[in-house]
This record gives C-alpha cells, sequence and structure tokens, in this order.
C-alpha cells in the first residue's frame, strides 16, 4: 500500500520490506527543483557565477540526508515504532541539515529575500535571532509535550508538520545566526557563540527527562509493536533521552569551533575587502 508520509501505527507490526511515501517523494523533488530554479533566475537577474562547489556540495548532501531521515525506513521508525529514530531525526535536522542548507544558499540570494514586499515576517525573524531562538525552542518542546505528540504521530499529516516544523525552526536558526554576523568582522562572536550554545539547552533538558523517567512518556511508542526484540519501550526511551542529553555533544562542539574559526578569518587582515553585504542591510531591517 502507497501511503502519503510515514505516520504511527501503533497496530501494524513493523517490518522492513520498503514502503513507499509519496508526499515524501514528492517534497524532495520539489526542494531540489526549487533550489536549481532560484539559484539560476538570481544569477542571471544579477549577473553573478552560480553558486560555488562548496555550496553546490552542501545542498547535495543536506538534501540526501532529509530524504535518508525523513523516509523509510528512519521515517517510518521515528514516526510511530522508536522514539530514539524520532531523536536522530532532531539532531540531523537542528546541527547538519539545516546548517547545510543556510550554507547552500547564496548570501546575496538570501538576502534578496528579505527585500520582498511580503518578507516582512521573515525580516522579523531572521534578523533578531532571539526571536529565532525562541521559535526554535518552543517549537521543540510543544511538540515533545505527550499529547501533541501522541496526537500529531498518529496522523501522516501530522508527522509532516512536525518534520517540517522542526527543520524549518532550525534553518531559520542558523540564517539568523549567520544575518546576525557583521560582513568582514565578528563584533558579535561572543553573543553568536551563546546563541550556539543555547541551542543545546531545552534537548538537554528534555533529554534528562526522558532518561530518568521510570515508565514511558509517550503513548505512542509504549504500545508500539517492538521493531527490535528485547528493545523495551523504556528501553528506547532512555535511549533517546541519553541521545538527546549527551549525543549532540559532538555537534554542538563542531559547530561552536566553526564560531571561532569565522571569527579568527575575520580578525585575520586581508588586502581585498570584505566580501558580501550585511543581511542587516535591507529595506525594513533594523
Amino acid at each position: 500500500m502507497v501511503r502519503w508520509w510515514c505516520s504511527g501505527q501503533v497496530a501494524v507490526p513493523w517490518t522492513w520490506t520498503p514502503q513507499p511515501y509519496i508526499g515524501i517523494w514528492l517534497t524532495m523533488i520539489v526542494l531540489a527543483v526549487g533550489y536549481v530554479v532560484a539559484v539560476r533566475a538570481h544569477a542571471r537577474s544579477t549577473g553573478d557565477t552560480y553558486p560555488t562547489r562548496g555550496q553546490l556540495a552542501a545542498f547535495v548532501v543536506g538534501w540526501l540526508l532529509l530524504w535518508a531521515t525523513t523516509d523509510w525506513p528512519l521515517g517510518a521508525l521515528a514516526a510511530g515504532y522508536l522514539l530514539t529514530a524520532s531523536m536522530v531525526q532532531i539532531v540531523l535536522y537542528y546541527y547538519i541539515i539545516a546548517p547545510l542548507f543556510v550554507h547552500a544558499i547564496p548570501r546575496d540570494l538570501r538576502i534578496r529575500c528579505l527585500t520582498g514586499r511580503y518578507a516582512g515576517p521573515l525580516r522579523l525573524v531572521v534578523q533578531r535571532p532571539l526571536i529565532a531562538f525562541v521559535l526554535l525552542t518552543a517549537t521543540l518542546i510543544i511538540t515533545h509535550i505527550p499529547v501533541a505528540t501522541d496526537t500529531l504521530k498518529a496522523l501522516q499529516v501530522g508527522t509532516m508538520l512536525m518534520d517540517t516544523s522542526w527543520l524549518l525552526t532550525a534553518f531559520l536558526y542558523w540564517w539568523a545566526l549567520d544575518a546576525y554576523r557583521p560582513a568582514g568582522q565578528d563584533a558579535r562572536f561572543g553573543t553568536r557563540l551563546l546563541y550556539v550554545m543555547g541551542s543545546k539547552v531545552v534537548p538537554t533538558l528534555l533529554g534528562i527527562i526522558l532518561t530518568f523517567h521510570n515508565f514511558p512518556i509517550y503513548t505512542t511508542y509504549e504500545f508500539a509493536n517492538r521493531a527490535f526484540i528485547g528493545f523495551t519501550a523504556l528501553d528506547d526511551q532512555q535511549a533517546a533521552g541519553l541521545l538527546m542529553w549527551m549525543g549532540m555533544v559532538p555537534l554542538l562542539m563542531v559547530r561552536l569551533g566553526l564560531v571561532f574559526y569565522e571569527a579568527a578569518l575575520a580578525a585575520t587582515p586581508s588586502e581585498s575587502p570584505a566580501v558580501g553585504p550585511n543581511d542587516h542591510n535591507v529595506p525594513g531591517g533594523r
């Protein structure tokens, strides 16, 4: 049977038989085509070159990871069989896929997106990292309230909304941190560092709660057919908690290292002028 999107199926035993999800396939095709059309149109209108090889590589890697994370089997396991798989999705969305997509879009094109007539809400988030941070953390908290998780995971559209909200808020967050950096300098280095570290606060608290809770919190995963024999719902919840609590640390260290690296590059004298305008310098910006 062909289904639109992954969703929890408590009464259905897990099977390793591949399951097609047409909605995910169409979404990935639209995303790839949209990226190509957008960057080519921008290049023609500005006379600039196409994205660099690094930006193209970032998009391809992020696109492939997104497909692998959302589609079968990981997406199906995360939707209704393993809480650990759902946490793997979030970790990849937050610290790998979203930053790759931000890097893949040329900065001039991102600036152009902020100058549109109806881009006010987008500017509000991207030009104010605090708002992006609140949006990111609020989304993570709300989608992990048991009643919300159990309700959404049971529906294909609900799982789709969760996947989309996690990726979108993470994308806006890393875009906001990139926009927060003035071109050619890193005067806000300390603040950017705090924001990167702050992205780990809620996942850490959530991870501690899941790890030390004495019984399964989510009905979806408590009564799901076990994907792995002997791996109980409580085992799954504790593994998911440890992943959110400690598993994110290596990726967080990488993100912090990149902030230091960018600051070092900005502090190095250069004969050439700074490349790229400040993302804040757009109509309607502060």
